[in-house]
């Protein structure tokens, strides 16, 4: 409401990010958020805020399965953190790998769209 493009974009992923946490989360709904969060934050030039939405879309697409977009968006995150001196956050986000592999929590028959979907005409209003 007040027009600050930047602050939108991060709520946008704040709020996927509260979605997910429901008992049953829409992730098409939380993937459609991300994805808005994303065109947002590229617009502003939020590389910071960009890079974390990255990572949020990049866990999102591994547990769905989608290997591509995950790999995709962890290379797009890990680039802008690295370029802008952010690995220390980078290794906190992503937390240390597990000694033994564990089942992961894959999304089944989640109709998910992918990172490089179009952004509709009604977002350029924002």
């Amino acid at each position: 409401q007040a027009g600050n493009r930047w602050a939108y974009g991060v709520a946008l992923r704040v709020r996927a990010a509260i979605l997910s946490r429901q008992p049953e989360p829409p992730w098409e709904q939380v993937e459609m958020l991300l994805i808005q969060s994303m065109h947002v934050l590229r617009r502003v030039r939020a590389r910071p805020d960009l890079a974390r939405t990255y990572l949020a879309l990049r866990r999102l697409y591994d547990r769905a399965g989608q290997i591509a977009w995950a790999v995709d968006c962890h290379f797009r995150a890990t680039s802008l953190f690295e370029e802008l001196g952010m690995r220390q956050e980078l290794e906190e986000a992503q937390g240390r790998p597990v000694q033994q592999p564990s089942e992961g929590g894959v999304l089944a028959q989640v109709a998910l769209r992918g990172p490089n979907l179009p952004l509709p005409a009604e977002w350029d209003e924002i």
